[in-house]
């Protein structure tokens, strides 16, 4: 593309305009069993009991 520059040049050229990366969102770390858990909460649907809809939801525990 008539660019006669070195690799060199064009690396640091794009370390100047890249945009900084961000701080990772989620941090994991590791635990013993039975030191730490988990619980999602989830909305399931509806469930119809003796004519009345009602609202079904679920608890998942990850230990």
């Amino acid at each position: 593309m008539g660019f006669d520059g070195g690799k060199t040049i064009f690396k640091d050229f794009v370390q100047k305009v890249r945009p900084q990366q961000g701080v990772p969102a989620v941090l994991r770390y590791e635990t013993k069993p039975g030191v730490k858990a988990q619980v999602d909460w989830a909305e399931m649907g509806t469930v119809d009991v003796d004519g009345k809809i009602n609202l079904l939801s679920a608890l998942f525990f990850h230990a």
